[in-house]
């Protein structure tokens, strides 16, 4: 598979996603609560939990050890 179709294929994908479930923007309450969220984790965990929390969503995820010391984060792990 070349590089250029598996590209058209994730973003058919991730459009199909979004039809579904809208993406919601990320500003500056979402920001705020980016600077609150410990800097030991990488960058796009801490943009993802940030989001969640802004937001008083649940993030389901499978990597729920990865994100268990984030104060106040609701996690939900489909995968079990």
């Amino acid at each position: 598979m070349s590089s250029r179709s598996s590209e058209a294929e994730a973003r058919t994908k991730a459009e199909a996603l979004f039809s579904i479930i809208p993406a919601l923007p990320f500003g500056q309450e979402q920001a705020a609560a980016y600077c609150s969220i410990s800097f030991k984790r990488n960058r796009f965990d801490r943009l993802i939990a940030a989001h969640a929390l802004s937001l008083g969503l649940t993030l389901v995820t499978a990597n729920e050890a990865g994100f268990s010391d984030v104060p106040g984060l609701k996690i939900e792990n489909w995968a079990v």
